[in-house]
């Protein structure tokens, strides 16, 4: 699978000038990776259930650390990946809207774990020590509470 390696300058630019108004606003910004959002070349070529997109999302990831780290001290990898995998590729009612109960949600699930622990493990090892961040996920899993009376 073959991507572009180019970067869209104009949204960096955005992206730091956003980031400089929200210091400037002394508001601590906490990025997230992934908020639902895969262009849609990738989707085209297998999306979230082909495992190819792993390495995808690892390049993304350290473009953005290298990018906008020194400016971000928070990130998460993904919003609600459980919702991801099983509105998208299960129940078909999210983006991108395929009906593949029981196989592309299950592989969709595969790999966004994979693609977070990478990601993680990066910046732990390569950008921590100098921006000083922390990363995590958001997975959304229910919660049951018990209540004792």
């Amino acid at each position: 699978m073959s991507t572009t390696n180019k970067i869209n300058e104009a949204g960096v630019t955005y992206y730091k000038n956003l980031l400089k108004e929200l210091k400037d606003n002394e508001i601590i910004p906490m990025v997230t990776l992934y908020h639902w959002d895969l262009p849609q070349p990738l989707q085209d070529a297998g999306g979230w259930p082909d495992e190819f997109i792993i390495n995808r999302f690892v390049d993304y990831a350290r473009v953005c650390f290298q990018l906008f780290g020194d400016d971000v001290k928070y990130w998460a990898t993904f919003n609600e990946a459980k919702q991801t995998c099983l509105q998208g590729y299960s129940y078909g009612s999210f983006a991108p809207g395929i009906q593949h109960p029981g196989v592309d949600d299950y592989l969709c699930a595969h790999n966004v774990i994979r693609a977070h622990a990478r990601v993680w493990h990066i910046y732990d090892q390569e950008f921590r020590p100098t921006q000083n961040g922390n990363i995590c996920d958001s997975f959304f899993v229910n919660l049951y509470f018990i209540i004792f009376l």
